[in-house]
C-alpha cells in the first residue's frame, strides 16, 4: 500500500521525506527528483526505555500529531506511548542554506520513577537507487558514521547538552534476509559497534539519558550532513558543532518564515484555515523545486510499488512545472518560476534536420517539449510509444501537445505581470519562435485542428479540447510577443492560424445533440470527423481548460453547459470531482457495481477547476463566496500536515496515488490568487457606483 509524504522538508538540493508512521522514506540529493539514495528502504527512529524492547516510531503504539511549525517547513511532531509513559516530541528541517538534515528531539517522562532512555536513529540506504557497492564507517577521531557511494556522502552525528558525538553506532548489511541490519541490534537496547561495512548497507546511531527524572525532560539533537566527499561533510560537521544544532534550527524557522511572508497580501473574506494552506502549499511547493529550475511533479517513491515497471512521478513533466511557475509568479516568486523558463529554454527538442550545404549546424527553427525530463535536464523515460504513423504513414511524434503549447501561455502572463523584457528576451526565439512555428505546423490538415497527440493524461491518441484551447492560447501568446519584438509576420502568421483552431473548434468539437463541447473527436485519412467513440462522449473535467485558457467566456452558454455536466456527472460521494466517467486510475476494486454513483476518484486539481470556474463567471462578491466551499472541502480534505495527495478515495477520503502532488498545490495557489483578484475587481465596482 502506497503512504503519502506527510512531512517532506528540503531546500532545493537536498529533500527528506517521512511517511505517515514518521519513518524517513526518501533522501534526495543534490538534485530534488534525481537519486533518491534511500529508494523504497525504511529509516527507523526508535525509543528504548527500561530495559523493554525498543520501541520504534513507526509501531502501533505510538500515538502521533504530524504537523508542521506554523508558517515554516520546520515539522512539529508529537509521539505519545502510554505503555511506556513517555512523549517525544521532535523537530526537524533542512537547514535552508547547508546541506544539513537537522532533528530536535525532547522526551518527556510521564512517569513518577527516574527512567534510563536512549535514542536510536536508523538510516537505511541505497545510494544512486542501486544498493551496491555502498560503504559505511565509524570515523573514530570525530565519533560520526560516515556513508557513501562515489560522489554522495552523507554523515550522521548527535549531541546532548553540551557533548557533541555519538554514543552508541554499528553498521549493517542488507543480505535481503534482513538478519544483519544494524536497526535489529537496538532491539534489546545495545549497538554491537560494527565499525564498516559495505556492500548494501544501512547505519543506526545511538545517545543515552540515563537519569531522566519524573516529570523531567531531555533535548537531544542529531543531524546528518550531505555533500560530494568526506571533507565536505566533516566540514558541516563542524560547522554544526561549532555553532550548536539549535542555531540552525532557529535560522532555518526564521528563513522560512520569512520566505513565505514575503508581501502583505489581503485575503479578504477567505476562511483563516484557507489561507494557511495556502501558505502551506507554497512552502510544500518549494520542497519540490529543485535549486537548478526542475520543478518535479512528486517525489514519493512508494509509487514505485504500484506502478508499471517500477516508475515514480519524479520527473520534471512541462505542463505541471509550468502550472506551477504560473502558481509561483501569481505569489510574486519570480526568481523560481524564470529558473523552470531557462529549464525549459535548455530542454527544448529539435528533430534532427539533414544536412544541406555541408552545413553540420543545420536545425530546425521549430521546437517542442518531450514527455518529460529529470532535473538535470535529461529526457526521462517516456511512457508513450514512438512508434506511430497514421493511416497517410506519417510518424507523429509521442507527445502531449498541451506540454508545449502550456509554455508561452504562462510566460506571457509571466511578462504581464513583471514586464521584464530584458529577462524574457533570451527565452523569445526558442520558447516563442521555434515552439510557434511548430505549432503552426502539426495541424490536421482538413479542419485546422491540432494533428493528434496523447491527452493531459496521458492515456490516449486523438484531437482533444484541452489540447486544442492550449494549441489556441500558445499561439495567441507567441502572436502577442511577437508584436511585442516588432517581428510584424510572425505575428499574423500566429494569429491567423490560432482564429482557424478556434473556428474549427467550434466546428467540430461542440456536439450540437450533447448541448455541450466534447472530450475530443478522431479524424480520419479523408478529412472525416468521427465523433462516434463512446469514451470520447464520456465528460472529462480537462473540458475546462475551453475556458481557462481564454478561447471561450467562461459566461458562454456552452461553457455553461459543459461546466455543468462536469459538476454534475463528476461528483463523488465523497464530495471532489472525478477525472472523467469511468476512470479507474488507482481505483479501489471493493466498489465496482457502484460505477454509475462513484464516475472515479476525486482529484484535488479538477475540484479546484470548479472553484476557478465560479471565480471567473462571478458578478458579484455574493456569486464569487460560491467557489469558497470548494476551497473548504479542499482544506478538509488534506492530510493534517496541510500535504495535498493527487487524488483522494471516493468513500473513506484517504490520500491515493502520489503525495504530496505539486500540481494539486499549485491549483491552491492560483485559485486563492484569482479569487482575492476577482474580489477587488468586484469591490472596485461597488465602490465606483453611482
Amino acid at each position: 500500500m502506497d503512504m503519502p509524504r506527510d512531512l517532506p522538508v528540503g531546500n532545493g538540493n537536498l529533500l527528506v521525506n517521512f511517511d505517515q508512521d514518521y519513518n524517513i522514506r526518501d533522501i534526495y540529493y543534490p538534485y530534488v527528483g534525481k537519486a533518491n539514495h534511500a529508494d523504497l528502504g525504511k529509516s527507523r527512529t526508535g525509543v528504548w526505555a527500561d530495559a523493554q524492547p525498543t520501541s520504534w516510531l513507526g509501531d502501533s503504539g505510538w500515538v502521533k500529531q504530524m504537523e508542521y511549525e506554523p508558517e515554516t517547513l520546520a515539522t512539529h511532531v508529537t509521539a505519545t506511548n502510554d505503555e511506556l509513559r513517555l512523549k517525544v516530541v521532535f523537530q526537524d528541517v533542512v537547514d535552508f542554506h547547508h546541506n544539513i538534515f537537522l532533528r530536535r528531539v525532547e522526551v518527556f517522562n510521564l512517569d513518577q520513577r527516574t527512567r534510563n532512555i536512549r535514542l536510536f536513529f536508523h538510516y537505511d540506504f541505497r545510494f544512486w537507487e542501486a544498493g551496491l557497492g555502498d560503504a559505511i564507517h565509524y570515523h573514530p577521531n570525530r565519533k560520526v558514521l560516515v556513508a557513501y557511494k562515489d560522489n554522495c556522502y552523507f554523515l550522521m552525528n548527535a549531541a546532548q547538552d553540551s557533548r557533541v558525538g555519538i554514543q552508541d553506532w554499528s553498521t549493517g548489511n542488507k543480505n535481503g534476509e534482513g538478519k544483519h541490519e544494524s536497526w535489529r541490534e537496538a532491539e534489546e537496547g545495545v549497538l554491537k559497534k560494527r565499525p564498516v561495512s559495505f556492500g548494501s548497507v544501512d547505519g543506526i546511531i545511538g545517545v543515552n539519558q540515563p537519569h531522566l527524572g519524573p516529570g523531567e525532560s531531555s533535548i537531544f539533537y542529531t543531524w546528518l550532513a550531505a555533500g560530494h566527499d568526506l571533507e565536505e561533510v566533516l566540514l558541516l560537521d563542524s560547522l554544526v558543532s561549532r555553532r550548536t544544532p539549535q542555531h540552525f534550527l532557529d535560522g532555518t524557522i526564521n528563513y522560512w518564515r520569512a520566505w513565505v511572508n514575503k508581501e502583505r497580501i489581503d485575503f479578504h473574506d477567505i476562511p483563516p484555515e484557507v489561507v494557511d494552506l495556502y501558505k502551506r502549499s507554497l512552502l510544500i511547493i518549494r520542497t519540490q523545486v529543485d535549486n537548478r529550475g526542475g520543478i518535479l511533479a512528486a517525489n514519493d517513491s512508494d509509487i514505485a510499488e504500484l506502478a508499471h515497471g517500477k516508475e515514480t512521478y519524479s520527473y520534471v513533466w512541462p505542463r505541471d512545472g509550468a502550472l506551477t511557475a504560473k502558481a509561483l509568479d501569481k505569489a510574486g516568486y519570480s526568481y523560481l518560476s524564470t529558473r523552470f523558463y531557462d529549464f525549459c529554454k535548455d530542454v527544448l527538442y529539435y528533430e534532427p534536420q539533414s544536412i544541406q550545404d555541408g552545413d553540420q549546424r543545420a536545425r530546425s527553427e521549430k521546437a517542442y517539449m518531450l514527455h518529460k525530463y529529470t532535473p538535470d535536464r535529461m529526457v526521462a523515460a517516456n511512457w508513450m510509444s514512438w512508434e506511430w504513423e497514421d493511416e497517410a504513414g506519417i510518424n507523429h511524434p509521442p507527445i502531449e501537445e498541451d506540454q508545449t503549447a502550456i509554455i508561452p501561455v504562462v510566460l506571457w502572463q509571466h511578462y504581464l505581470k513583471f514586464r521584464d523584457i530584458e529577462v524574457v528576451e533570451p527565452w523569445f526565439r526558442p520558447l516563442i519562435i521555434h515552439v510557434g512555428n511548430f505549432m503552426v505546423e502539426y495541424l490536421e490538415s482538413h479542419t485546422n485542428l491540432p494533428s493528434p497527440s496523447f491527452d493531459l493524461w496521458e492515456e490516449n491518441r486523438a484531437v482533444y479540447s484541452y489540447t486544442v484551447a492550449t494549441v489556441w492560447a500558445g499561439l495567441m501568446a507567441c502572436a502577442n510577443f511577437a508584436e511585442l519584438f516588432g517581428e510584424l509576420d510572425e505575428t499574423n502568421k500566429f494569429r491567423k492560424v490560432a482564429s482557424k483552431i478556434r473556428e474549427a473548434c467550434e466546428t467540430h468539437l461542440y456536439d450540437e445533440e450533447e448541448g455541450r463541447f466534447l472530450k475530443g473527436v478522431r479524424i480520419s485519412l479523408d478529412g472525416h470527423v468521427d465523433k462516434s467513440d463512446k469514451e470520447l462522449h464520456k465528460v472529462d473535467a480537462s473540458l475546462f481548460g475551453l475556458w481557462y485558457y481564454g478561447m471561450f467566456d467562461p459566461n458562454d452558454p456552452r461553457i455553461d453547459r459543459t461546466m455543468k455536466a462536469i459538476e454534475e456527472r463528476l461528483r463523488t460521494p465523497i464530495g471532489g470531482l472525478a477525472r472523467y466517467e469511468g476512470d479507474r486510475y488507482h481505483w479501489d476494486n471493493a466498489l465496482e457495481g457502484e460505477d454509475e454513483k462513484i464516475p472515479g476518484n476525486p482529484w484535488f486539481i479538477t475540484t479546484l477547476w470548479l472553484a476557478q470556474h465560479r471565480i471567473a463567471k462571478a458578478q458579484t462578491l455574493e456569486e464569487l463566496r460560491r467557489a469558497l466551499p470548494i476551497l473548504k472541502w479542499v482544506c478538509a480534505k488534506s492530510l493534517p500536515s496541510g500535504v495535498l495527495a493527487e487524488q483522494i478515495h471516493p468513500k473513506t477520503g484517504a490520500p491515493l496515488s502520489v503525495s504530496p502532488l505539486t500540481w494539486s498545490h499549485a491549483s491552491l495557489i492560483s485559485a486563492v490568487r484569482e479569487y482575492i483578484e476577482k474580489y477587488e475587481v468586484l469591490e472596485e465596482k461597488i465602490d465606483s457606483f453611482p
